[in-house]
């Protein structure tokens, strides 16, 4: 498996969590956008413990890699 194959598996799993039957298609910049939005509201900053910031951080690194 290579580094973005992992990446966009890694993504996946995070995912699951927000779109749990993956009933909705987004695109990776609807992704960013969510969680960037949420990475600032005070509830999810602290209650996910991190979550979204790594999930926008893998994003990034997916859509680099897509360049």
């Amino acid at each position: 498996m290579n580094k973005e194959q992992h990446l966009h598996k890694e993504f996946i799993g995070l995912c699951k969590s927000f779109n749990k039957e993956f009933r909705i298609i987004l695109s990776l910049d609807d992704y960013l956008k969510i969680y960037t939005k949420s990475s600032i509201d005070g509830y999810r900053r602290t209650e996910n413990h991190g979550k979204d910031l790594r999930k926008i951080d893998i994003i990034k690194k997916i859509k680099e890699a897509n360049q």
